[in-house]
């Protein structure tokens, strides 16, 4: 029985081990879009327990469903709004792995209240382009969506990690449609001691 008990911790520490070198810890780590160009960089300079503030924005000619998918792959997200643990526990070198929530257009959106669903809009033009795109797999097509995760790199530190993007296809102001989404990886890393 004690054999069985041990293989099993061997096991769940292996698997522990693999879910954190896999996980980016630094904002050099996460990978980028094919394709994603840098737009700005902002940072924050060192301040009593700030050590490192960066926001790199990029903008890919590419549907946000491509974009959010490829992150979720390469974050390993399991399922959308789930429960993140707490930084509280980490030890050196562990993760907090990264809960992502996503947000969807409202098909009501498109729809002008004046007509009904069966009339016209002044916003169907955007529902008839966002037809062109695939889908997400949950069935809608994606607005904005956000993922983030915390990293103890050393027992006075902490990382917090998050990538954003966003749907900037529709110019509702000028009334055109060019698909086009924005991300923005945000790295913070701060004094964090016990």
């Amino acid at each position: 029985m004690k054999r069985k008990n041990v293989f099993g911790l061997l096991m769940v520490a292996a698997c522990s081990a693999l879910l954190s070198a896999e996980l980016p810890g630094t904002i050099e780590k996460i990978p980028l879009f094919k394709g994603m160009v840098l737009e700005s960089e902002e940072t924050a300079p060192a301040d009593g327990e700030l050590l490192l503030g960066i926001v790199r924005t990029y903008t890919v000619n590419a549907a946000p469903e491509e974009v959010l998918a490829f992150y979720e792959k390469a974050l390993a997200i399991r399922e959308r709004f789930g429960e993140s643990g707490d930084q509280n526990d980490l030890k050196v070198k562990e993760f907090v792995p990264p809960s992502m929530q996503v947000y969807f257009w409202d098909e009501n959106y498109f729809i002008d209240g004046d007509f009904g669903e069966g009339g016209s809009s002044n916003r169907g033009w955007m529902k008839k382009e966002l037809s062109k795109r695939i889908k997400d797999r949950e069935g809608y097509w994606v607005q904005n969506a956000s993922a983030l995760w915390y990293y103890r790199d050393t027992a006075n530190t902490l990382t917090e990690l998050q990538v954003m993007l966003d749907d900037l296809s529709i110019n509702e102001d000028e009334g055109t449609y060019r698909l086009r989404t924005q991300v923005a990886i945000r790295v913070v890393r701060y004094t964090y001691g016990f």
